[in-house]
């Protein structure tokens, strides 16, 4: 790739202007989008200084999670998937008060596509955002979220994550459960049915072994596993 040292300073010579100009817009473009940035958070008014500990991101959104606890998201919220309350998209950091507000203290996030999947101190596993194709894991009929919201029938976890249209949740004795989109098998079920509520997921590869973690991309799953002991 080019970089800003190769583009030429001078002036371009007649003929050669429209050559010179996309050029430089290139290198600038390319400069802003492919080169990390330092994403800064201090904004007026807030108490937290701001020390990450951790850090998430979905298709289109950020999470991270302070030292002091506070719960910080940029980007899409189009389905309440950052827990506003209403659609926008946040354009710089921001404290998520559908967290501030809680009680919970929170240790996972993983997102999606419009969902998020988070779990707290307890090993208790919530979730937000877009409800179609049963991505928030809490039945039929539910609409989007804009709290998390605990979902039933998954045990004490130790992990969370989450695919393009699916969530997982990997429990404390190596279970491991997943609800959503089932288009492409993704969730271990044996069939392409999509899956409302949570679901243990099995498989001959499965038989014998501690799921440690688990993890999704747009229309697959990789677990990472081990043999249990005799």
């Amino acid at each position: 790739m080019a970089n800003w040292d190769e583009c030429p300073k001078s002036l371009p010579s007649e003929g050669e202007e429209e050559d010179w100009l996309l050029l430089n817009l290139s290198l600038i473009l390319a400069e802003r989008l492919l080169l990390p940035q330092t994403v800064t958070i201090k904004q007026r008014g807030w108490k937290t200084k701001g020390h990450i500990q951790d850090v998430f991101c979905g298709s289109y959104s950020t999470i991270a999670i302070t030292q002091e606890g506070h719960v910080i998201g940029f980007g899409l919220s189009n389905y309440y998937q950052l827990g506003s309350q209403g659609i926008e998209t946040y354009y710089s950091p921001k404290i998520l008060t559908a967290f501030k507000n809680s009680t919970r203290s929170w240790v996972k996030f993983s997102a999606g596509q419009h969902h998020t999947v988070c779990m707290d101190s307890e090993g208790t596993v919530y979730s937000l955002g877009r409800a179609d194709y049963g991505m928030l894991g809490l039945g039929k009929g539910v609409s989007e979220k804009s709290t998390p919201t605990a979902i039933p029938g998954v045990p004490k976890s130790s992990s969370v994550a989450c695919g393009e249209r699916v969530g997982f949740a990997v429990t404390e004795d190596g279970q491991a459960f997943a609800w959503g989109m089932g288009s492409n098998l993704q969730l271990a079920t044996g069939d392409e049915d999509d899956a409302w509520s949570p679901v243990q997921m099995s498989g001959q590869q499965l038989e014998n072994r501690i799921v440690l973690s688990v993890t999704g991309g747009g229309q697959h799953t990789v677990l990472l596993v081990k043999d249990k002991q005799s």
